[in-house]
């Protein structure tokens, strides 16, 4: 435990920097195992891989290849015919155990009881070779430090020449897979260097480039600095629903024009390229007034596959990553599924950032004061809770006696069927019924004097309106945002969207606004505003350790649409705004236990010959002799019980 101890927590501290906000703060995943489709590779293409998998064999870590069977003897020879502490013997088996779970993690898939979903997210089972070359150039000079410190002839010296001289001979014969496994963007007729030719950018910083391959993604920031919509590896998406939302309808589906162009607005997409055989560059040929051809290479590739049809595409209708806005901005309270239908249900209606602004507003009512709902144009209600009920319905009373509207979807929410609902709906109490099979809805019942009905099915009102305490309140019973999604009917969207325009929010063209925005570093944006203005909504995925401030003032950031960032301006008019981010006193301090390891570390190592000796052996003294006397005294019961 001890000899554990002395090696790994200096080892830990060293990356305290990067392990204590993951651990304490960081949500790498929603789940920690699944399915993966990198399933192991096939046992025929074990140790030479065919073209697509030379980053996932074993022949690739050429070192950790040849080295297992040098260490391997090494292991027995040096147990049999040195005497080596507890502290070496360690090393060794350590490396042994590490070298042994890769394997049995990379290869236990092709037993057929294992099930497809026991695999860790992010750490692919093919990938699990590429641990070995790290692990054996750390273990692997450990133990040949031991054989030639052990045998100091002829045969420690044959050991170092057989080493050296296998991982050269590794080299020779896996180098025509190494080459095969780089992406090199400046080999002519690779797939990087033949999509360049399609590629060229105008718009820089202020809109992303939207991309469909990852033989895009991979260089696209090597010759632009421009952002794009996606990159190379997975593991650091903020919020894998969005970005596979946007990756699926844009570059997939087919016919949903309304809902393209409303994530490439809200991703601020301007410029974008679709390649063949990947994906569905007809989709956007058949739009031309929408999608503009700004470049189109047919080119040859392989002599058994048919050219490429490369195309880059313009969409005129986006708006900037950074701008300030005036369009209309509507809270949504409810839970995390109910707000990502109910802007997959507005993606719909094509209604994108630059008509309507969704803010995600938590599950409670009750979070929210009287100042803070006021900023907002309307409310819309789903699947929403409260802590307080009476506190809750003042709140929407208050926001009411200021002309607003608020939506009130009562499906999946707090209130009963047959109850006394809230005096402030139009309807005294409902009846869940099914209009249609696969569908069950709360039918209004007693409708108060003065509602109107805006819809109904088989003589069922399902949303219900009226004028209450100086603004409107809208009822539904029909889950309409849901059942949009699920029945994709053209005259439910419309119904939405109508709802939106003219009832909710009052959406009408907004004016234009003067503004300058600049990226001065990855962590700061700034933007200066000349002409009245709402708020500022920046599109860059909204994390905690960003911070917002107008007229050095510091303000809150919402989650508007798939989570990115917007703020209200509290004048609006002629103001500086600045996105800052900032690390937080965990990371400083992670920080700082890094950089205090590691000087630690290199005086230690240092001892005796630039520094003097005991400079930090004398410190850690009392800590290590409490070690050593625990150690003593688990060790003494330990062999009494034996005994």
């Amino acid at each position: 435990i001890a000899e554990f101890l002395k090696l790994f927590l200096p080892s830990f501290a060293l990356a305290a920097y990067w392990y204590l906000p993951l651990f304490l703060t960081g949500k790498p995943a929603s789940r920690f195992v699944g399915r993966d489709p990198a399933f192991p590779i096939s046992w025929k293409n074990f140790l030479r891989p065919t073209p697509g998998e030379e980053n996932f064999s074993l022949s690739t870590n050429v070192i950790a290849f040849l080295a297992i069977g040098l260490t391997l003897f090494l292991i027995i020879f040096l147990f049999r015919k040195l005497k080596i502490n507890r502290f070496q013997k360690g090393v060794v088996l350590a490396w042994f155990t590490a070298v042994f779970v890769g394997f049995l993690y990379n290869t236990i898939g092709h037993l057929p009881i294992y099930p497809e979903t026991w695999y860790i997210i992010g750490f692919p089972p093919i990938t699990a070779f590429s641990m070995f070359g790290i692990i054996t150039v750390i273990f692997g000079g450990l133990i040949l430090g031991i054989a030639v410190k052990g045998i100091r002839n002829v045969l420690g010296s044959l050991i170092v020449i057989g080493a050296l001289g296998g991982a050269a001979l590794g080299i020779w014969y896996d180098l025509p897979g190494l080459r095969g496994g780089v992406d090199d963007v400046l080999i002519p007729g690779s797939l990087q260097s033949l999509n360049q030719q399609a590629v060229s950018v105008k718009y820089s910083l202020n809109y992303r480039y939207g991309t469909d391959s990852a033989f895009v993604a991979d260089w696209f920031n090597w010759r632009y600095d421009s952002y794009q919509t996606r990159d190379y590896f997975g593991q650091g998406i903020t919020y894998p629903d969005w970005q596979n939302w946007f990756e699926t309808a844009v570059w997939y589906w087919e016919n949903n024009y309304p809902e393209t162009k409303f994530l490439l607005d809200w991703y601020g997409v301007r410029e974008f390229f679709v390649g063949d055989p990947h994906f569905k560059y007809q989709k956007f040929l058949k739009r031309p007034r929408e999608f503009s051809v700004e470049n189109h290479k047919t080119l040859a590739w392989q002599k058994d596959l048919p050219p490429l049809e490369l195309y880059q595409f313009e969409y005129p209708g986006s708006s900037p990553i950074f701008s300030a806005r005036n369009a209309p901005v509507v809270l949504l309270i409810g839970k995390k599924q109910g707000y990502e239908y109910f802007l997959r249900a507005l993606a719909q209606t094509g209604l994108d950032s630059q008509e309507i602004i969704p803010i995600r507003g938590g599950e409670a009512i009750d979070r929210f004061d009287d100042k803070e709902l006021a900023k907002f144009d309307g409310l819309v209600l789903y699947e929403y809770t409260y802590k307080n009920k009476t506190k809750a319905m003042d709140l929407l009373k208050n926001y009411l006696g200021k002309g607003r509207t608020i939506f009130w979807e009562t499906h999946g929410s707090p209130e009963r069927e047959e109850e006394v609902l809230p005096e402030i709906l139009p309807i005294q109490n409902f009846s869940k019924q099914r209009i249609w099979d696969d569908w069950e809805i709360q039918g209004g019942k007693s409708l108060k004097t003065g509602s109107e009905v805006l819809m109904e099915k088989a003589g069922i009102p399902l949303i219900i309106s009226w004028e209450k305490a100086g603004g409107r309140v809208i009822w539904s019973g029909l889950n309409l945002p849901f059942l949009i999604l699920e029945k994709r009917s053209s005259e439910d969207i419309s119904f939405l969207e109508n709802l939106l325009v003219e009832e909710i929010v009052k959406i009408e063209t907004t004016r234009e606004i003067s503004f300058e925005a600049s990226f001065p570093n990855p962590e700061r944006r700034e933007i200066n505003i000349f002409s009245p203005a709402k708020g500022v909504l920046l599109k860059e995925s909204y994390f905690f350790n960003w911070h917002a401030r107008v007229n050095h003032k510091k303000v809150r950031i919402y989650r508007a649409g798939p989570d990115l960032m917007y703020i209200f301006l509290p004048t609006g008019n002629k103001e500086k705004a600045i996105f800052e981010y900032k690390i937080s006193f965990l990371e400083k301090g992670s920080w700082l236990i890094s950089i205090l390891t590691f000087l630690g570390v290199l005086v230690y190592a240092l001892e005796g010959i630039l520094l003097p000796e005991g400079l930090i052996r004398r410190p850690l003294a009392p800590a290590l002799n409490s070690v050593n006397r625990w150690k003593k005294k688990v060790l003494g019961w330990w062999e009494k019980e034996e005994g």
